[in-house]
């Protein structure tokens, strides 16, 4: 039987702030649209009165749900938290040349563009009447999302940081170095 794990040449994205900057914006807009329908279906059934079956049956099992999505409010911060981690990981454990910095500035000057303009229009989102009131819901997210230009310098420094321990790692050690944590 073959292997199912085979390490193949695993190697990180330079992309990695910019794939962050808009997950991180899909993660948050997703689950509170998520979360904003299910709201809107709930209401929809508490407002059905007059029959006794009827509001048994939506307390029994609308009813039970509704708190449970109240964890989508954390989730999406523990998502964007992990995705932190993930960069973090995956440039310490990187294998590239010294040279290739240069493009990783680049990258992460590039997603401090794009992080500029998701910033501003999530803010435009979040004075909506209709979005505004679930997304101010998601403090965590919406605080990282708002101030996302400013985590974009301090996690691309940091993972620079991280990028250049890799490299120091690969050059002392050479036999011990690799790309891939299986």
């Amino acid at each position: 039987m073959q292997k199912c794990l085979i390490k193949m040449n695993k190697k990180g994205s330079i992309l990695d702030m910019i794939v962050f900057v808009i997950s991180a914006i899909i993660i948050i807009l997703v689950l509170a649209m998520w979360f904003y329908g299910w709201q809107q279906i709930d209401h929809a059934f508490q407002s059905i009165s007059g029959n006794a079956v009827i509001e048994n049956a939506v307390d029994t099992t609308f009813g039970q749900v509704t708190p449970a999505f109240n964890n989508l409010k954390w989730w999406s911060y523990m998502i964007i938290f992990a995705l932190v981690i993930s960069m973090f990981i995956t440039n310490y454990l990187r294998r590239i040349s010294p040279f290739f910095i240069i493009g990783y500035i680049f990258m992460n000057i590039i997603a401090l563009i794009l992080a500029v303009n998701v910033s501003n229009s999530y803010e435009s989102l979040l004075n909506d009447p209709i979005t505004g009131t679930t997304l101010q819901s998601f403090q965590g997210s919406t605080f990282i999302i708002l101030y996302l230009p400013i985590w974009v310098i301090v996690i691309g420094f940091i993972g620079l940081i991280f990028l250049f321990a890799g490299i120091i790692r690969d050059s002392i050690n050479p036999g011990l170095s690799g790309g891939s944590v299986l």
